[in-house]
């Protein structure tokens, strides 16, 4: 989960003066509210600031089915319409409640030759879905060391129905909640020569911690997704494309429908590749382009016995609260910031 943190810190409200609270280094907002997550880096250039601008409405556009004048070629099997759908404002998606179709929770599977590797819950017309899943919760009660009694929820995922057949009893589950997107042009800007020092795989110096670098196949470096897959911003976003929404792109051509789902093979699409070049780039300055909000309260004394007790539990030994990104990223003003993640990237 450390590798697909995307900067782990609260919304700013009077943030305070001083290095330790600006999160996102020089481009750092102090902005409070529903929209504390969707702010520009202050230190974009206006060429990025414009660009962020047009990659923002890509990012809150709805898709629309084939053939249509603009955005179509919308599934025919999707999980949502938008990035912004699951990724609310910026943050993380909400797991479903009641009868409510999943939206900011999915299931990742497999993969498996009939469902993929990512179950859709909803479909164009004339397609069915993959499955209709219904969302329960169960809640046990902790007592924690002081006595304290804490009740923990635990989702339940009942099969109403299988449209393409029974995948059989074994088949992997994996619930993935949509993660926040701010900051991650900050830690797609970090070299991975120093994510490579903060690693210690055989934990050698016995503290108990043994961090890896989630080398990818290709020999790159993991930093985006619940299970570090993707190396940049951009092979997220195509991904994401094509997995939750069912748009196509020249970097991910090929749709979310396997070869025995034959409905989903024949239903219409919109001109390839669906996402442009144009609308790719535009995210991609997007989601680099997302500052953090300064830290708040930090003089609290609340606040400050909370850091205390992180550092004496040693949750700064993985969650490590300062990074200097490197020098060499496409967007200069993600270079050498001085950021507070409080992750390791590992």
């Amino acid at each position: 989960m450390k590798a697909a943190a995307l900067l782990l810190l609260l919304t700013a409200a009077s943030a305070p003066a001083g290095d330790a609270a600006m999160s996102a280094g020089e481009g750092t907002v102090k902005h409070t509210g529903r929209e504390a997550f969707s702010q520009p880096l202050t230190n974009l250039t206006r060429q990025h600031r414009r660009e962020f601008t047009v990659g923002n409405a890509f990012f809150k556009d709805s898709w629309v089915i084939a053939p249509a004048s603009t955005r179509d070629g919308l599934g025919p099997l999707f999980h949502a319409r938008s990035c912004s759908a699951c990724h609310v404002n910026d943050g993380r998606g909400a797991p479903p409640e009641g009868d409510e179709v999943m939206t900011g929770l999915l299931l990742r599977i497999g993969p498996h030759p009939v469902y993929g590797r990512q179950l859709a819950v909803r479909a164009i017309p004339g397609v069915s879905p993959e499955a209709e899943v219904k969302v329960t919760w169960t809640t046990r009660e902790e007592v924690l060391s002081g006595g304290e009694k804490v009740p923990l929820r635990r989702p339940v995922f009942t099969f109403l129905r299988w449209h393409y057949g029974d995948p059989g009893p074994d088949l992997p589950l994996s619930p993935r909640l949509a993660p926040q997107v701010m900051g991650g042009g900050l830690l797609e800007a970090m070299d991975a020569a120093t994510i490579s020092a903060l690693a210690d795989p055989d934990d050698q110096n016995a503290d108990g911690i043994s961090g890896r670098v989630p080398l990818l196949p290709d020999g790159t470096t993991g930093r985006f997704g619940w299970k570090a897959a993707s190396p940049t911003l951009r092979q997220s976003a195509v991904a994401a494309f094509a997995e939750d929404i069912g748009i196509t792109s020249a970097e991910h051509p090929s749709g979310n429908h396997t070869a025995t789902q034959t409905s989903a093979a024949v239903a219409p699409s919109g001109d390839q590749p669906e996402a442009e070049k144009i609308v790719i780039d535009r995210m991609e300055t997007y989601l680099r382009g997302l500052s953090v909000p300064a830290r708040r309260s930090m003089d609290d004394p609340t606040v400050q016995r909370g850091g205390t007790l992180f550092r004496q539990l040693r949750c700064h030994a993985c969650h490590t609260p300062e990074l200097t990104t490197g020098t060499t990223h496409p967007m200069a003003e993600l270079r050498r910031q001085t950021i507070r993640p409080f992750t390791d990237l590992l």
